[in-house]
């Protein structure tokens, strides 16, 4: 539950289930604890708060089988190779007038452009393919690869609590050296544009260490544009993210398969063709040969699997570092520096000619 998303911690609080599940409910028990010195009313009201959690975990699993006879079905994504991106609007900020959406959708379609050209070698369109109504939320089906390209994009916000902690230590400075305000200004001003550029720079130098491939690059050799894009995709989407939007990954629901038991023959009796376990059963040799099949099969599944789970859990990870720090009303935007590519310059020169 600590892993839970944005939306579904805000799916959570709505319905008002928070309390009952992860750090919350650690939280609210040891509030229990604290709240009384004395053993009995601490257990009652334990016992209460078990009550209560148990009275909505059945309400949320009636209201589930109710939807399902209704053939309302969980839209959860299964297959382990598909995410979900999610664009979260803030509606209390006005931010979901049918302008600022289209804008919205518009600068992260050029983003997820550049993201899907660097990872599956081909610029791929948006496409939404859940619109949620517990908050302003718009889903976009992506690939592993393209998932873990925007988790490492995300890190952006990081360079924000960065800034601060640098803001405030050049705040302390200030009573020390006695500089003037227009001084102060100016040197901080320098200091944050080059941290948050470095920072940009670091994005850029993993995405292309990760995904980028000179033996797979397609005909026009467009690295260094891509690369600016991605660049501007970063200034483009952090504008929007401090005016209130959230961005979120949410991995597929991976279902582990069930290990086989690896029986031991103990005997094989060619002339009547079948073998014997070691736990006294069985078989004829001809379903052996299909069991043996299937032991194969199940083991590569439990290896795709773990393979998967590695992938999920570290998206999860990175993301779950960066999805509570908002950079609302904090300019990082103003430092990022974007140089235009000089191959494009030269090519829309030619097209002029």
């Amino acid at each position: 539950f600590n892993t839970y998303s944005i939306s579904n911690n805000k799916i959570l609080e709505k319905i008002k289930g928070n309390k009952f599940t992860g750090n919350n409910l650690l939280n609210n028990v040891i509030k229990i604890i604290k709240s009384s010195n004395f053993p009995r009313e601490q257990i009652e009201k334990l016992n209460q708060f078990i009550n209560d959690r148990d009275s909505f975990i059945n309400q949320v699993k009636e209201t589930k089988d109710n939807l399902e006879k209704l053939n309302l079905e969980s839209d959860y994504e299964t297959a382990p190779e598909v995410y979900e991106i999610g664009i979260l609007i803030p509606t209390e900020k006005k931010l979901n007038t049918s302008e600022n959406i289209n804008k919205i959708l518009e600068d992260f379609n050029f983003l997820y452009n550049h993201l899907t050209e660097l990872v599956d070698k081909e610029k791929k369109e948006v496409v939404i393919n859940r619109v949620d109504n517990s908050c302003l939320f718009f889903g976009v089906l992506a690939s592993i690869g393209v998932s873990g390209a925007l988790s490492i994009v995300l890190k952006i916000l990081k360079c924000y609590k960065n800034l601060l902690e640098i803001q405030k230590l050049r705040e302390q400075l200030k009573e020390k050296k006695g500089l003037s305000k227009k001084e102060l200004k100016e040197d901080d001003k320098e200091v944050l544009k080059k941290k948050v550029n470095e920072q940009v720079k670091e994005i850029l130098n993993e995405l292309e260490k990760k995904f980028y491939k000179p033996e797979k690059e397609n005909k026009t050799g467009r690295k260094n544009e891509i690369l600016i894009g991605i660049k501007k995709g970063i200034k483009k989407i952090t504008k929007h993210l401090e005016n209130g939007i959230q961005l979120e990954i949410n991995p597929p629901y991976l279902q582990e398969p069930e290990k086989l038991e690896e029986k031991q023959v103990t005997n094989e009796n060619k002339e009547n063709q079948t073998v014997t376990f070691s736990d006294g059963t069985t078989s004829s040799i001809e379903e052996y040969k299909e069991y043996k099949e299937q032991l194969k099969i199940n083991k590569k599944e439990l290896e795709e699997y773990e393979k998967n789970k590695n992938i999920q859990n570290k998206i999860i990870e990175e993301n779950k570092n960066i999805q509570n720090i908002t950079i609302e009303n904090f300019n990082i935007t103003q430092y990022i520096e974007v140089k235009e590519d000089n191959q494009k310059k030269e090519e829309e020169k030619n097209n002029i000619n």
